[in-house]
């Protein structure tokens, strides 16, 4: 009831925000320390150089290269995958990013982890943010899993193990960065609280 409560209140914050969804999955470099995580908060960035909301066109002036594929033939509601990207950190990984309405509305990470590397990326991230005003974070501990959001872009981390064997040492850092809506925000609060335990 309590959560539900929370939710409700969450949306009704929220109700001016559009309802945005992101789609999409990736994988890659191993995780260094994010002193070059970029405030994504200021003009909604995601990069250096890629920004939430951007348009494709202006989008594939930062990212040339071609995509290694794509589950649609236009741009609108559109996933595009890349091998290799410059993500937040300013390390190299594949990335998704969906756009809609020529905007775009999502980008994701991630990374080939074990438990123990996921556990120091989450903990490094949430040090990083500890400090700012401005964010509302809240962690599942057991599945070292975090969400940050302001009125303006969202983060969430979490660990996919693999082949979903929650008892596995190995699989992946997925980083979502989206618009922050009543929808994305009710989305994430529901899954980082329903997430299993990770590691023994």
């Amino acid at each position: 009831m309590k959560q539900i409560i929370i939710i409700l209140s969450l949306i009704i914050i929220s109700l001016s925000y559009s309802a945005y969804t992101g789609f999409g999955y990736i994988t890659e470099p191993k995780f260094t320390s994010p002193d070059k995580w970029s405030d994504f908060k200021t003009m909604h960035k995601v990069t250096d150089d890629i920004s939430l909301l951007m348009s494709y066109e202006e989008f594939k002036k930062v990212v040339p290269q071609k995509e290694y594929y794509r589950d649609n033939d236009g741009v609108d509601d559109t996933v595009f995958y890349y091998k290799k990207v410059k993500d937040p950190f300013g390390n190299y990984a594949r990335a998704s990013f969906y756009f809609g309405k020529n905007m775009l509305m999502s980008s994701i990470f991630e990374y080939d982890t074990t438990v123990k590397e996921h556990k120091k990326m989450d903990a490094e991230i949430r040090k990083l943010y500890s400090k700012r005003k401005g964010y509302t974070k809240l962690q599942n501990a057991y599945a070292s899993a975090t969400f940050l959001y302001t009125s303006e872009t969202l983060m969430y981390i979490k660990f996919v193990p693999d082949n979903d064997n929650y008892s596995s040492n190995t699989g992946k850092t997925v980083i979502t960065i989206q618009e922050t809506s009543a929808l994305n925000i009710a989305k994430y609060l529901h899954e980082i609280q329903m997430l299993n335990r990770i590691g023994d």
